[in-house]
């Protein structure tokens, strides 16, 4: 079930990446059925990569709730920490590369609902 714009942004799923093209895509395509979705927003944030994660990125670009930072960063938890201020929900999700979601957006949807917020 794809979510209208109405529906509320429930979670951001953070990944962070540097030179891993193949593993990102490995944990894009998990989570393809998320996209689309208004519930959830995907952010990945990129440590300036030279490998082809950036024409991964342009593929993905199109989805209205994908989005890409790439810049010089101090590390991995600098990164993640750049995640969290460009995301937009509430609850986050840290998806790293080569990572893959098993839940569907309806399973993830349903748990997050039993959640006290």
């Amino acid at each position: 079930m794809q979510c209208g714009a109405s529906d509320a942004l429930l979670l951001s799923i953070i990944t962070v990446c540097r030179n891993d093209a193949a593993r990102l895509k490995l944990t894009t395509d998990s989570i393809s059925d998320f996209y689309g979705d208004a519930r959830f927003e995907h952010i990945v944030v990129d440590g300036l990569s030279i490998d082809g994660t950036n024409s991964l990125a342009a593929m993905l670009a199109q989805s209205t709730n994908f989005s890409f930072y790439s810049s010089r960063d101090s590390g991995i938890y600098d990164a993640m920490n750049r995640g969290v201020a460009y995301a937009k929900a509430p609850l986050l999700l840290f998806l790293n590369c080569g990572d893959t979601m098993l839940a569907s957006p309806e399973e993830l949807s349903a748990c997050l609902a039993s959640l006290d917020r």
